[in-house]
């Protein structure tokens, strides 16, 4: 993923996604390493968006600006943009209100087949219907005529 120097992406999907497939393969043990060139801007976006989204988990509301300016009071200029900072509170509504509809090739693989052989399961009722045939003669005789819908 290329995001320009003091720039951000106009989706915010791509990140979400980013941000999932490295938390997928995170390990309390390691450490993660977020920088981009002066490690400030980009870098505290995402850091920013890792940590509020998170938290976003276990609280009811999260404060943005207050996360903001803790930040850098450690490191200055963290978030240096205001575009990166609308950029942060869109992809904070958009990971916190949708849910992660993302799957595996591995998973991919496996339900196209479901659905391949139930659609080859499909075809074959339908061919089994096709040759069935149904009399509905009883219903016209008059033993059952008060039993016909009108």
């Amino acid at each position: 993923m290329c995001i320009l120097d003091h720039g951000c992406l106009s989706l915010c999907t791509p990140v979400l996604d980013f941000r999932q497939r490295f938390r997928a393969d995170y390990k309390p043990s390691n450490p993660i390493l977020v920088h981009c060139s002066a490690g400030v801007g980009r870098s505290g976006t995402f850091i920013a968006l890792d940590a509020l989204l998170d938290r976003a988990k276990h609280q009811d509301t999260i404060d943005i600006l207050e996360f903001t300016h803790r930040m850098r009071q450690n490191r200055v200029y963290m978030i240096q943009t205001a575009d990166q900072y609308v950029f942060l509170y869109r992809t904070l509504i958009e990971g916190i209100l949708t849910i992660d509809a993302s799957i595996s090739l591995q998973e991919f693989m496996m339900t196209r087949k479901l659905h391949m052989d139930a659609k080859s399961q499909y075809k074959l009722l339908e061919q089994l219907q096709s040759t069935v045939e149904f009399s509905y003669q009883g219903a016209l005789d008059p033993a059952n005529v008060h039993k016909n819908r009108v």
